[in-house]
Order: C-alpha cells, then sequence, then structure tokens
C-alpha cells in the first residue's frame, strides 16, 4: 500500500494509511467523521469484526461507505440506506453529466483493468502476461466504443 493522498489538505482531514483489519488500532471511540472502506473486498478476513471497528471509530451519525450489501446492523448501525448510482463505462451517455463520469470512468480503465486484473489473471488462471495484456487491451476497446452502453452500479 502506497499513501497516494493529496499534499495539501484542509485542516480538518487526515488521511491514515493503516492495517484496517488490526483490531483496537484507533484508541478512541467515536474518533471519526466518516470512514471510506471501498475497494476493500478482498483485503477484509472477518467483516463482521471490521465493522464493530468501523461503528465503534465513527461519531454518531456518522456515514462510511462500504462494498455491497453488509450486514451492518450486526456491527450497531440504525436506519442504514443502501445507494446505487449508475456508473457509465465510456462516454456514450446522453446526458452531459453522465457523459463526463463514464470519460473518467474510462480513464480509470486505462490503468485499472490491469491493476486489478494482472495478479489474479496471471496467478489464479495461470494466463501469460501477453495473454493477460489482450484481454485487457479489448476489454478496453469495449469501453472506448460508443455503440457498447456498458454501465455498472455502485
Amino acid at each position: 500500500i502506497s499513501p497516494i493522498q493529496p499534499a495539501w489538505v484542509p485542516p480538518n482531514c487526515k488521511f491514515e494509511v493503516n492495517d484496517a483489519s488490526n483490531h483496537g488500532r484507533f484508541k478512541l471511540c467515536d474518533s471519526f467523521d466518516y470512514v471510506h472502506s471501498r475497494n476493500l473486498a478482498q483485503s477484509i478476513g472477518n467483516w463482521e469484526k471490521y465493522m464493530s471497528e468501523v461503528f465503534r471509530c465513527t461519531k454518531p451519525g456518522g456515514p462510511f461507505q462500504t462494498p455491497g450489501k453488509l450486514k451492518d446492523e450486526n456491527a450497531g448501525f440504525v436506519d442504514i440506506q443502501l445507494v446505487h448510482f449508475k456508473q457509465p463505462l465510456g462516454p456514450w451517455a446522453k446526458d452531459m453529466y453522465m457523459k463526463r463520469v463514464g470519460a473518467i470512468t474510462m480513464l480509470m480503465a486505462e490503468t485499472g483493468f490491469e491493476a486489478y486484473g494482472m495478479a489474479a489473471m496471471t496467478r489464479i488462471l495461470g494466463m501469460s502476461k501477453e495473454d493477460a495484456t489482450e484481454v485487457f487491451t479489448d476489454a478496453l476497446k469495449g469501453v472506448r466504443n460508443k455503440n457498447y452502453h456498458i454501465y455498472n452500479f455502485l
């Protein structure tokens, strides 16, 4: 893990890179205004324990972002709202805002496909680096094709 936070942040904002599964890492209760847990799905071994720690460390009423549907009630959270956002892959949408979202997503895909997929395709599926790269290249061609209206829900 490498810290990639900006050099300048507001005085009330602090980024930390730590082992999220280290229970008790943060000694103070109610110490965070917001907890961002996106892109951790593959790295948390015990979600119930992790969510309990998030609940313990988040200020009352403080929001957090987490992947998919989790049993957040078990950790103590109440009034849970699951919000989905439609995200186009590529700038094909007619709505200008969604077109910009799609363009940004396409930019992320240019490096993201390989960054997220190379280890899985070569180590788990046993593909050669060249074959995996070809899959990423073909996928990116699909995202760039405005005739393909691809989207996902976040």
